[in-house]
């Protein structure tokens, strides 16, 4: 696939008769978000909701659609799953709805038809909903830049499909947020989305006054390094309302863990990925991830959300592994392995151990999503 810049400003352009809508089609690939744990929730302290996390190649997300203008949300024809449609149309909603509730548009719709092809599963700890809020949220920003609504015009594509990175869409992490109306707390999703890799969120209160630190920063790393994902489908991580009411309970006091957190990830973990150093970086994200878990465990009993998740953890680590911990709410538990024959061994070794319920999967490091636009489907 040849991936390269859009430059609307200078492609060509055919008239759209009139009575005839011109068509093309666009899709935005997405991928995983795996949540290393949060550094602060107390309200108004220094760090909060600042993060570490990154993002992984597996499972993808792919929309796509077909440009078209049309002037009312109802007219956009959705092909998704009951759990995913009203969710294109909240995004809809947002970017072009008179209200929150109304399906009248405020200016013209790009495009007349929506197809989610492959949907992430949701509540399994890699961060679906941020993922697919902003690729709907790409998918329309690439088809008004295929298709200008303002112009009456729609440049001429040819049957090679362009290919760009979504970063392209968007002028930063903050205008990505607001258009998808995601990043009430952590920002890891947001960036991971643009940028991939691994992800630093210093948070929301991470600038000394009368100064501009950068929020977000992508961590590189190694190509050849895995990650093992393991998944128990016997429940699923925590959302919606009681994830709000936890946040609540265990935000009362500032983190004490933070400190150290901070200074696992600056004075051990950024070394070691600079250095490539998979054992350094394996025990920080390790130490940084049981920190993380201490937060809630007035809460759940333990620094992690279930006792099967603490066992699963617990078995990787008598595997010898020390880059392991729990993403987001569960319960997608990982460990980080230095390459594939390393992956596929420590996959043999759990599948004994492991349920019906409970798969294994193989990643690597993500790069930020992308989209494509022209005359066939991704």
């Amino acid at each position: 696939m040849i991936r390269q810049t859009v430059n609307m400003e200078n492609s060509n352009t055919t008239d759209v008769p009139t009575g005839h809508v011109a068509t093309h089609h666009v899709a935005v690939q997405s991928y995983s978000r795996l949540h290393f744990g949060l550094m602060e929730i107390c309200p108004g302290e220094p760090h909060c909701y600042g993060g570490l996390g990154m993002m992984v190649d597996r499972p993808v997300a792919i929309i796509s659609g077909r440009t078209g203008i049309v002037e009312s949300i109802d007219e956009v024809r959705i092909d998704a799953t009951d759990y995913w449609e009203p969710r294109v149309r909240q995004v809809l909603r947002h970017r072009f709805g008179r209200s929150a509730t109304s399906s009248l548009s405020i200016r013209k719709i790009p495009l007349r038809e929506i197809r989610v092809f492959h949907a992430p599963e949701a509540h399994v700890g890699l961060g679906s909903g941020t993922q697919f809020a902003c690729s709907v949220t790409a998918l329309l920003a690439a088809a008004e830049a295929c298709v200008p609504p303002t112009t009456g015009r729609i440049p001429t594509i040819s049957s090679d499909p362009i290919t760009a990175p979504v970063s392209s869409l968007f002028e930063d992490v903050a205008a990505l947020a607001g258009q998808a109306e995601r990043g009430k707390r952590s920002y890891i999703g947001l960036q991971g989305f643009l940028r991939g890799g691994m992800v630093l969120d210093l948070g929301a209160q991470s600038s000394p006054e009368g100064t501009t630190i950068q929020r977000t920063s992508t961590v590189p790393f190694p190509s050849s390094w895995r990650v093992v994902l393991v998944c128990d489908r016997s429940y699923v991580g925590e959302s919606g309302d009681k994830e709000v009411e936890m946040f609540h309970e265990c935000a009362k006091q500032p983190n004490p863990f933070r400190e150290p957190m901070l200074r696992a990830v600056s004075e051990e973990l950024l070394p070691a990925m600079e250095a490539q150093d998979w054992s350094a970086a394996s025990r920080a994200i390790g130490r940084y991830g049981a920190m993380a878990g201490e937060v809630f465990r007035p809460l759940q009993g333990g620094i992690y959300r279930s006792e099967r998740i603490a066992s699963a953890i617990a078995s990787l680590q008598r595997l010898g592994f020390e880059g392991v911990g729990q993403s987001s709410w569960g319960p997608t538990v990982f460990a980080i392995a230095k390459d594939d024959d390393q992956a596929a061994w420590l996959c043999e070794q759990l599948q004994p151990q492991l349920d019906s319920r409970a798969t294994t999967m193989i990643a690597g490091a993500a790069p930020g999503a992308f989209y494509e636009c022209g005359s066939s489907s991704l």
